[in-house]
């Protein structure tokens, strides 16, 4: 069985597509196979759903905010992705995204093309992630509800707070093995991690 590292992220924190990119660099620079176990976990809270996107981000980074959307577009150029805030309108509930991506991708290569396909989906065409229409597409067939039960919610809970407890809500963050790696790191970083 090939070792795991895990990757924690959150759907609304571009750095989270980036650091994925960069590990997948990294794991091809380590020469040796990973599994990665895709953890999303939410740093808004859902009641900031439906506020204006550029509101959000504008609390979040206050005066840096053009920074950091500068510097995440620039970062992501370079790994052949082009986000365009432009398109985003609002903050969606992402909830119901890390849900279909922990309960309902049954390995890893499913995994990382619905993770990639949902980061597409907000961070390139703008779409809102939180809505089961838009998952539905993106997975190719009707999304899952919502957890019906008060022991499937409290499962989702206790998977984010064991992401949480790891990467201390540092997103993105790299688990290899005991070493927790916090941030996008280059692949060169990365790979040292990757080879010991």
């Amino acid at each position: 069985m090939k070792p795991s590292v895990a990757l924690a992220f959150d759907f609304l924190d571009p750095w989270g597509w980036i650091a994925e990119r960069r590990l997948r660099a990294a794991i091809a620079e380590a020469s040796q196979p990973f599994t990665v176990d895709y953890q999303p976990c939410a740093i808004a809270q859902p009641r900031m759903a439906g506020e204006p996107y550029r509101a959000y981000q504008a609390r979040r980074f206050g005066s840096d905010a053009q920074v950091f959307e500068t510097r995440a577009l620039d970062q992501a150029a370079q790994l052949g992705v082009a986000l365009d805030f432009e398109r985003i309108a609002t903050v969606p509930d992402t909830r119901l995204a890390g849900w279909v991506l922990r309960r309902c991708s049954a390995d890893e290569q499913t995994q990382r093309v619905l993770f990639e396909a949902i980061y597409q989906a907000y961070f390139c065409d703008g779409q809102d992630i939180g809505l089961p229409a838009v998952l539905s597409r993106l997975l190719g067939y009707p999304c899952p509800p919502w957890p019906a039960t008060a022991d499937s919610e409290q499962a989702l809970l206790q998977d984010e707070q064991a992401t949480a407890a790891w990467c201390g809500r540092m997103m993105p963050s790299v688990r290899v093995g005991h070493k927790v790696i916090a941030g996008a790191q280059p692949p060169s970083v990365l790979a040292r991690y990757l080879r010991y």
